[in-house]
């Protein structure tokens, strides 16, 4: 019951380990003809805070959000994407708070999997904001992979759509990234 979770437990033997910051699962297709149908879904950041994207195999269609964009890197330094970057915000100030000696060990446990009165869970908000991608993305592709629309309607509605999905997720974290 996740309304018993102690606050806080240490991060051991789990999957995601603490230093996790990123999955990716790719969807395949059964005909090797349509090969560039093959998606990505791709999760950047702390797996418990950050979402599954669906990611074309078609670099012109890949979110910007998505894209290692950091223009204050120098170099030698590792680039991030902007979802990433608010996903590893969420981590460090809500899952992993504690900053004393051994502190970056323990997960806020109540954070992940129960919230509080007045703030869902990480888990919840993760839910919310990977069900409005799905919903939106399947249709589309399920039409496209039955031959229902164009490569190029398939597309400029992707691009639409994905356009949407940083904006959703900042939505459904609200109140972590807020406060």
């Amino acid at each position: 019951n996740p309304q018993n979770a102690p606050q806080y437990i240490v991060d051991q033997d789990y999957i995601p380990r603490r230093i996790t910051s990123s999955v990716v699962v790719f969807e395949g297709v059964s005909q090797p003809q349509n090969a560039h149908q093959t998606l990505m879904w791709t999760v950047l950041g702390y797996p418990a805070c950050a979402v599954a994207i669906p990611i074309l195999m078609h670099p012109d269609h890949i979110p910007a959000y998505m894209q290692a964009r950091d223009l204050s890197a120098t170099a030698g330094r590792a680039l991030h994407s902007e979802i990433c970057n608010l996903a590893m915000a969420i981590k460090m100030k809500w899952i992993f708070p504690l900053k004393n000696s051994n502190g970056k060990y323990y997960v806020a446990l109540q954070n992940v999997l129960s919230g509080t009165t007045n703030r869902p869970s990480i888990l919840q908000c993760t839910h919310l904001a990977e069900q409005s991608i799905i919903n939106d993305f399947t249709p589309l592709y399920t039409a496209w992979i039955q031959g229902q629309i164009t490569n190029q309607e398939f597309y400029a509605s992707y691009d639409q759509l994905s356009a949407r999905w940083l904006q959703e997720y900042k939505s459904a974290f609200s109140q972590y990234l807020t406060q």
